[in-house]
């Protein structure tokens, strides 16, 4: 999102851990359908607007919440997550190892 509202080169990348299918689409072909096309404007800033809030309830749980919080959270919001993905990875996700994970999961 910051690399295409700035042009700078971005230092993410993506690593698929499954097999995916990646749609690409040139910057300016986005900008000029998100000037000529209403609704895909409409529909590209609710996305923006919706992915904005996920991703600040999901910052300020990291940096308010605690480990148990944020494994419940993970439980309760990507259920998914915990059945497709090895846990070492839901530990590094919620900021635990993978024994403190372990501990939360016996808890519940």
């Amino acid at each position: 999102m910051v690399s295409v509202r700035t042009n700078e080169a971005t230092p993410f990348t993506l690593h698929f851990l499954e097999d995916s299918i990646a749609l690409v689409a040139y910057i300016a072909a986005h900008k000029k359908l998100l000037e000529t096309n209403l609704a895909y404007n409409i529909l590209i800033r609710e996305y923006v607007a919706d992915e904005a809030m996920r991703y600040y309830k999901r910052q300020l749980l990291f940096i308010t919440g605690n480990a148990k919080d944020r494994y419940e959270f993970i439980c309760e919001n990507y259920p998914h997550l915990l059945l497709e993905f090895p846990l070492k990875f839901i530990a590094t996700m919620i900021g635990v190892t993978p024994t403190q994970l372990s501990r939360l999961r016996n808890k519940k």
